[in-house]
């Protein structure tokens, strides 16, 4: 009683072009943004979603086998690692410390205390006013912008749904034709004049 019915549009996560990528990593560089450049790394390279990155613990990276364990949105699921993200792992110093510590807790660091939301939301929309980015771009722009580089990077779409989680080569493929054009397309080239 009382209240107005309100339609919502979805926001989605609207990947960077290279050029933008390119800017937002050297603004990534400066001091004072290790964490948040280690987050938004973490998603480029893993696919994970914020809340999931949240809630991971040292226990959950199986360096020997190479896979993060996660409970996702899609369920359950295994995450390879990659050189690069082992790479990171390491960086995050991560040896020696508690293994219910979270990865990113506590302002972006490595503690047993967990990271607030907002917390890296925050910090990337410093970038953001700076950069004049609109509201479609965020932190989680990197998972798109990751996937899309793995496509054109060649990698096999079944390899690509491993870290995303897709369930189905049709949902990877709806997924991606939001993404990305067919590299294959000959409307890239020279078509017809005017």
């Amino acid at each position: 009683q009382g209240l107005k019915s309100k339609k919502t549009t979805p926001q989605r996560n609207k990947a960077f072009t290279p050029v933008l990528y390119e800017k937002i990593k050297k603004e990534l560089s400066r001091t004072g943004y290790e964490n948040l450049r280690d987050y938004c790394e973490w998603i480029t390279l893993s696919s994970m979603r914020p809340a999931e990155i949240r809630e991971l613990k040292i226990v959950d990276i199986d360096e020997i086998n190479r896979q993060i364990r996660i409970k996702g949105k899609t369920g359950d699921r295994l995450v390879p690692i990659s050189d690069q993200l082992l790479n990171l792992i390491h960086r995050r110093n991560l040896a020696g410390k508690d293994v219910n510590s979270y990865v990113f807790g506590y302002m972006g660091n490595v503690d047993l205390r967990r990271m607030s939301v907002a917390y890296f939301l925050e910090q990337f929309a410093v970038i953001k006013r700076l950069l004049n980015l609109d509201w479609r771009y965020g932190p989680y722009s990197f998972k798109p912008t990751g996937i899309i580089m793995m496509i054109k990077a060649g990698i096999p779409d079944k390899d690509i749904m491993d870290l995303t989680g897709h369930k189905t080569e049709s949902a990877f493929a709806a997924y991606k034709r939001d993404l990305v054009l067919e590299n294959s397309s000959i409307m890239k080239g020279k078509t017809i004049d005017f």
